[in-house]
């Protein structure tokens, strides 16, 4: 599967620029957490301020990004973005912030563009940064849960686009990705996702970032869906 993100910032080594930390504090405000102070960012060629009384802001910019990022290489019209829900998400939850994600991204992207909040946990998961969860795509496929609320307007002929606010391992992906094939026969055409952590120093951490991750196959199609 092909993810293309919008930035990437280090993890394990400390941040060198001012702009590293732009970039890691873009993301703790798409995720809708508080940052230390503000953080900039470049679109289409003007810094844009995103300050913590406004962090849906972060999710207008990051729209944009990702119809910058997403319009030349892959054309895509009329597709289904499906959010990979966060780790508290589960069916008697608030919908996850990669709902909302998705649904300023579908706005930006037109074309008839459709956020379906598809995906939940069975339960709560520990978070895979945080609190050491599991990054195992086969131990996460089995987890997933469908809200049957939106099987009706699943058409297994349009594009489906995953929607994630990180990429690390790429196991949420993958899981999500083999569930989608389960239930409609396909999988994505592509994954969208707002950053890409990484291990070392990039020149530019808005550009443009693209990762290959491979196809998860589960052992078992699941039934219980």
């Amino acid at each position: 599967m092909r993810v293309i993100g919008c930035c990437t910032y280090p993890t394990s080594i400390p941040y060198r620029r001012r702009i590293e930390h732009d970039a890691h504090d873009f993301i703790q405000a798409v995720k809708g957490r508080p940052m230390n102070g503000y953080t900039g960012v470049p679109v289409r060629g003007v810094r844009r301020v995103i300050i913590n009384n406004d962090l849906d802001r972060a999710l207008e910019i990051l729209a944009v990004l990702t119809y910058d990022i997403a319009e030349p290489p892959m054309p895509l019209y009329s597709p289904i973005l499906v959010p990979i829900p966060n780790a508290s998400s589960t069916m008697s939850s608030e919908p996850p912030r990669t709902n909302t994600q998705a649904q300023f991204i579908a706005r930006q992207l037109a074309a008839g563009a459709e956020a379906i909040d598809l995906f939940r946990w069975r339960e709560a998961m520990p978070s895979a940064n945080s609190a050491g969860g599991t990054r195992d795509p086969g131990e996460l496929y089995d987890a997933l849960v469908v809200r049957s609320e939106t099987r009706s307007r699943l058409q297994a002929r349009r594009p489906y686009v995953l929607i994630d606010d990180v990429l690390t391992s790429g196991g949420h992906l993958q899981a999500v990705d083999a569930a989608l094939e389960n239930l409609v026969g396909r999988r994505a055409v592509i994954a969208l996702v707002a950053g890409v952590s990484d291990d070392e120093h990039v020149e530019d951490p808005f550009a443009m970032r693209i990762r290959e991750i491979a196809d998860f196959v589960p052992r078992n199609k699941r039934g219980d869906w």
